[in-house]
């Protein structure tokens, strides 16, 4: 019994849900999908730049990545100074 009941885990999903899943793969679908988030996600890129910029912390990046590249060293430093300071 222990047996049969891997060959269920290892068989994926079954038939009904596999044909359930069919309209997830339509073009139409797919395009709208990937658009929604891009959009999701590029004003989660653009508020956290906005932030960054407040903070003066400079962001390099590319429209291209989803990859932010900056050296905060001397803004910690910075940070760390004036709190042991005051």
């Amino acid at each position: 019994m222990l047996g049969s009941a891997g060959s269920y885990l290892d068989g994926g999903a079954n038939a009904p849900l596999q044909k359930l899943a069919l309209p997830l793969m339509e073009l139409d679908f797919i395009r709208k999908d990937t658009w929604a988030l891009q959009m999701h996600f590029r004003k989660k890129r653009d508020f956290l730049l906005t932030e960054l910029a407040k903070l003066g912390i400079k962001v390099q990046w590319s429209k291209f990545s989803v990859l932010l590249h900056s050296s905060i060293s001397s803004r910690i430093i910075k940070i760390l100074h004036y709190l042991i300071l005051t």
